[in-house]
């Protein structure tokens, strides 16, 4: 065996000393050759063996970048009979405040991430989105850790661009509280099982900032009788990129608690110079939010959304108004693939210094074809007739040919009011993966 071993290194010598045998060399010198030979080949086959433990080890390590593809979004069709698309009433203050089903815009969210585990146990995300509604832009990119501290294994550091307090509400698809952003924070600092979140964000425009910032906290994991609550406290700021400008406030903040309980949700929110966010700086502004939503399943076939709110907002102009608005939607699961859902809202925004009252109602019916029948199961395809009415009373004041409001016999100016109907019919798909 010995001989068959050494015989391709045999061959190798002598064809690389042909001439060193044509003067005589020895069948001895020959096998001191080929033992020298031998020797740096079994070295070379540990270090080859190195070599692939490293590679080995490499790629074990690459095995634990999992990326992820996730993301929501919504694109559709639809064939528009009345005079306009979407049901709205003018200076509504919560969102799609007559319903969302078969009232949106078309849009997505397209997000990809990877992570890893070091070798110390540190788990890594980094993370990319990209958006469009209306416009194509980067929305997050950011980088994560979290198990870094062996006494705090669930606080999540954070720094980069990312949804920050996005907090909505479904049926009317309001964000209630949103300060995405670029900055940094960390999430889930834990003390006797309450939690704690904080955050120092600017509002991102293209790569750099506005100038207006927002630091912003969140306690949650406070749990008392099967009921959940959550607490929050932001705080608005600027730099002195806009330290010039005299048209927005200079501070701003909000306050805000979340009550869940059996899959209802309370929210109380107050904002001062601010609404849904303190990036507003708004001067001269107040805002109370009163939301309840949830729902309940009769059985497996049978269920029924539901959001209802108030809001009040006061403003330095005439513009000061009250919001009030209910949606309901039953749901009927025909199989696990069927569904049919009637969406029925009622919106009220009531201004305060004007004498105007601005309503509006809605009434879709939605045949679905789902991958789960449940209500929250998606991919959804959706086929819908959606019918309401619009009765505003203000959307801007009359004005002369020279600028000014036309006034009424009471000195009031004079509002001008539209009533638009709907009726749609129209095809979309709705996906969250």
């Amino acid at each position: 065996m010995r001989t068959f071993k050494l015989l391709p290194v045999a061959l190798a010598v002598m064809a690389c000393s042909g001439t060193a045998m044509a003067a005589g060399n020895s069948v001895e010198a020959l096998e001191k050759r080929i033992q020298e030979l031998e020797a740096r080949l079994d070295s070379n086959q540990v270090l080859q063996k190195e070599n692939q433990q490293v590679l080995d080890e490499l790629a074990s390590e690459a095995d634990d970048f999992e990326v992820s593809f996730t993301g929501y979004a919504r694109f559709g069709a639809n064939f528009q009979e009345g005079a306009e698309q979407t049901v709205g009433s003018h200076g509504a203050l919560t969102g799609n405040a007559t319903g969302r089903l078969g009232n949106e815009g078309n849009g997505g969210e397209w997000q990809i991430a990877t992570s890893r585990t070091s070798a110390s146990g540190i788990k890594w995300d980094l993370v990319w989105m990209l958006e469009d509604w209306g416009s194509v832009g980067v929305k997050k990119m950011y980088a994560g850790a979290s198990n870094i501290f062996e006494s705090q294994p669930d606080l999540y550091l954070w720094a980069g661009r990312d949804f920050h307090q996005r907090w909505q509400s479904g049926l009317n698809d309001y964000y209630w509280m949103t300060h995405d952003g670029q900055g940094t924070g960390f999430r889930n600092l834990t003390f006797s099982g309450i939690k704690l979140d904080m955050g120092l964000v600017t509002q991102a425009e293209d790569s750099g900032d506005n100038g207006r910032y927002a630091l912003t906290s969140r306690l949650h994991g406070i749990e008392f009788g099967g009921v959940g609550l959550d607490l929050f406290a932001n705080y608005g700021f600027t730099s002195d990129k806009l330290d010039d400008n005299q048209d927005i406030s200079s501070t701003a903040y909000q306050v805000a608690g979340a009550l869940t309980y059996a899959g209802q949700k309370l929210v109380v929110r107050y904002a001062d110079n601010a609404k849904d966010s303190v990036f507003d700086l708004a001067q001269d502004q107040e805002a109370l939010l009163v939301s309840l939503e949830g729902g309940h399943s009769f059985s497996k076939q049978v269920g029924f959304e539901y959001q209802t709110g108030y809001q009040t907002l006061d403003v330095a102009n005439d513009e000061s108004r009250d919001n009030y608005n209910i949606i309901v939607r039953p749901m009927y699961n025909w199989n696990e693939v069927h569904s049919t859902w009637l969406e029925a809202g009622y919106n009220v925004v009531d201004y305060k210094d004007i004498d105007a009252t601005n309503t509006s109602w809605k009434l879709t019916l939605s045949q679905n074809i789902a991958i789960d029948a449940f209500s929250n199961a998606r991919p959804m395809l959706r086929f819908y007739a959606t019918v309401g009415d619009a009765d505003n009373e203000y959307t801007s004041f009359d004005v002369n040919d020279s600028g000014d409001y036309i006034l009424d016999s009471q000195g009031n100016k004079i509002p001008v009011s539209s009533e638009p109907d709907t009726l749609t019919f129209g095809a979309m798909f709705e996906a969250w993966w």
